[in-house]
């Protein structure tokens, strides 16, 4: 599997923070996935006045089920467990051990 790191992703430190150290490889670890939406908004649904329903902007927005389907193989073949999938809202809940979350995601995790 190829790794491309993703525009906006990386976040310094939190200044008031200290960092503790790597957490110890069969830690739990609780993410989230958001994933992109099915087609853009428009620019009316964002600064006017239109509005649709929940319903409707789920439906037209939220997250492709094939996008869901991608993701989820590629996390349960790392080892990891999909908790829970809105697709409304994009958004999938992960877990999983710290040694198979940082392998994945290409990075060591620190508290």
């Amino acid at each position: 599997m190829t790794s491309l790191p993703l525009p906006g992703s990386f976040r310094d430190d939190v200044p008031w923070t200290e960092r503790l150290g790597p957490l110890a490889a069969d830690e739990r670890v609780d993410f989230v996935v958001v994933l992109r939406r099915r087609a853009a908004l428009p620019r009316e649904l964002v600064e006017g006045t239109g509005t649709v329903t929940r319903e409707a902007l789920a439906a037209r927005f939220g997250a492709d089920p094939r996008d869901v389907s991608r993701v989820r193989r590629v996390v349960e073949a790392a080892g990891l467990a999909v908790e829970e999938v809105h697709e409304g809202s994009r958004r999938m809940r992960v877990s999983g051990r710290a040694d198979a979350v940082g392998a994945l995601l290409g990075t060591e995790l620190s508290a």
